[in-house]
């Protein structure tokens, strides 16, 4: 078997994309008979798909993954694992991912090493975080395998599919995960990759039975040019990842440039309030796409173009900090719809779930209407690891009630890792009034996600729209040195929101010496009390920990905020809560 390497040819375990396989069918088929390799989706748009799997002869394949632990590396290793790949890999550091994929049959090394890498190797995958120094891609050159950075792997595996590829600067992990719930929940059973675990699914990734695969989509170092999907979703475009973009029409353009690789017969689904979505689609004009173009967006906010967008929410109204909405179409009304997750900006991930599914062929009642239970897939959706995650409402110290009014968090039991971030869902959708009702009398403690300042503000407008705190305690840890430095005024006016901002030390990823001696949270904190928020810099989390221990009281909430380790300050305040009731 020959090996060759990066981006020579289809990889060992993948043959060339043939004709695509999704036919829509005009009649009902019958189901698969034994000795058959056609497999019917009995769903409300009914496709024949062939076997794709045998045809991509990944069973048996051996794939290697360095920097296994990450969400999309072990999301995709799970996928493989999943079509019975042989997986083995490392990663520098052993918690709930790496554990997850050695429960399921791969090996994955602790540490990095030359001997980690068995000789019988087809495919070494590698993380964005992997210097050439590591000692297991040396050995992987030296030994002629094929090396593959970890979008490249999933794009390749896209072309085999009918695939949906969801981007954005923000909101694509929330809305990539919602999509693929619904379409579970209609009955379609898709493949899918996101990069975060999708609460009610246990997971990042699935290996589905339909010839569907879900994808998220990052523009970081211009990574979604690896995919060529059927559909193609473009939620919101902003100044980000200024450390491989020039400016933003630089990121207007790589944009550009991914909607462009659409199939011809495919979709494109975009914002239609965005603006420079909106100038994203002015290019793919005359550009020679033949895809289609569908819109999304609120009613009111059709910006400069006046054009209301073809799937609209309109006659929005807030109930209890949640959203309900009716959704038309071309300005025919398709019924009323309701979602669980708080904030303005998930009406528009709504929007996008809406149109991506109509317009591949779901009927609108399959996805936002009410069931037998009352609650429609969309509504029933209860979001994503670390995005405006509840993880409990806690008695405050010092009350005479002994039982925490809502528990979201398992006890730690995991003995390699020590803090146990998996959530419980106390029922399938919450009474729109038990936050509320709960964060009055105890002490709520959130995690989220964010870490531009747009959406700074969107989770900080959501949680006090849903909670109506006391006071809103924001523990904010900046990612990157160099997005801090480049976007420091943005984030110094992102926080007007929060009553109380504490600032650890900034996570520090793929930055440069220069870029880290050039600004500091301590810096940041001095710019956001100059913009009239009281905010103080703590170096350490033990030290946050301490501070809000002693001056967190009933009816306030407190909300971990950023891209890197700051959960471990919600679940360490989670244990010392716990302990002093």
């Amino acid at each position: 078997m020959s090996r060759e390497d990066l981006g020579s040819r289809t990889p060992t375990g993948l043959a060339a994309r043939p004709t695509p396989c999704v036919t829509p069918l005009t009649q009902d088929v019958p189901r698969t008979r034994p000795g058959e390799s056609r497999t019917v989706i009995k769903a409300a748009h009914r496709y024949e798909v062939v076997d794709i799997m045998s045809r991509l002869q990944i069973a048996g394949a051996r794939y290697h993954f360095i920097g296994a632990g990450g969400v999309g590396m072990s999301g995709l290793a799970r996928l493989l694992i999943g079509k019975k790949a042989i997986v083995t890999g490392s990663d520098q550091t052993v918690g709930v991912a790496t554990s997850r994929l050695n429960g399921l049959g791969a090996r994955i090394h602790l540490g990095h090493s030359a001997d980690n890498l068995d000789p019988a190797t087809d495919v070494v995958v590698v993380s964005a975080a992997i210097s050439e120094s590591n000692p297991e891609l040396q050995m992987a050159r030296r030994r002629g395998c094929r090396i593959v950075k970890y979008a490249q792997l999933l794009g390749e595996l896209l072309d085999h599919f009918e695939g949906i590829a969801i981007s954005g600067t923000h909101g694509k992990s929330t809305t990539t995960g919602w999509l693929v719930y619904c379409l579970k929940q209609a009955g379609i059973d898709p493949n899918f990759v996101v990069g975060a675990e999708i609460l009610q699914l246990g997971g990042s990734s699935g290996s589905g039975n339909s010839d569907l695969f879900v994808v998220e989509a990052c523009e970081y170092d211009r990574s979604f040019h690896n995919f060529k999907p059927s559909v193609a979703c473009i939620l919101n475009i902003e100044r980000d990842h200024l450390d491989c973009y020039k400016d933003e029409d630089d990121i207007i353009e790589s944009f550009s440039q991914f909607a462009r690789g659409t199939r011809a017969d495919g979709l494109i689904v975009a914002s239609g309030e965005d603006a420079n979505v909106r100038k994203m689609l002015s290019r793919l004009h005359g550009a020679g796409t033949g895809a289609r173009i569908v819109t999304f967006g609120l009613e009111s906010r059709t910006g400069d173009a006046g054009v209301a967008p073809n799937f609209s929410a309109r006659n929005i109204r807030e109930v209890e900090g949640l959203y309900q909405f009716d959704v038309f179409q071309d300005g025919r009304p398709l019924g009323p719809a309701r979602i669980s997750l708080p904030g303005l900006h998930n009406v528009r991930n709504a929007m996008a779930v809406i149109a991506t599914a109509v317009s591949i062929g779901i009927e609108p009642e399959r996805i936002f209407g009410a069931g037998a239970d009352g609650v429609s897939p969309l509504q029933g959706f209860q979001g994503m690891d670390r995005r405006l995650m509840l993880k409990g409402v806690f008695t405050a110290p010092g009350s005479e009630s002994e039982e925490d009014l809502i528990d979201l968090i398992d006890p730690i039991v995991n003995p390699v890792n020590k803090v146990n971030k998996v959530s419980r869902p106390l029922r399938e959708v919450p009474d729109p009034s038990d936050g509320r009702r709960a964060a009055s009398d105890g002490i709520a403690v959130l995690d989220d996600y964010a870490h531009h300042p747009t959406e700074i503000r969107a989770s900080l407008a959501a949680i006090r729209q849903r909670y109506r705190p006391r006071r809103l305690w924001c523990v904010f840890q900046a990612h990157q040195y160099s997005r801090t430095q480049a976007l420091l005024e943005d984030f110094a006016r992102s926080f007007a929101q929060a009553d109380k901002v504490i600032l650890p030390e900034i996570y520090f990823a793929r930055d440069s010496e220069a870029s880290r001696s050039a600004v500091n949270a301590r810096v940041l904190a001095e710019r956001i009390r100059a913009c009239g928020t009281d905010a103080e810099h703590l170096a350490t989390f033990a030290a946050v920990c301490d501070h809000l221990e002693k001056h967190v009281r009933a009816g306030d909430v407190v909300v971990t905020m950023g891209a890197g380790d700051v959960w471990k300050v919600a679940d360490e305040y989670i244990q010392r809560l716990r302990r002093d009731r």
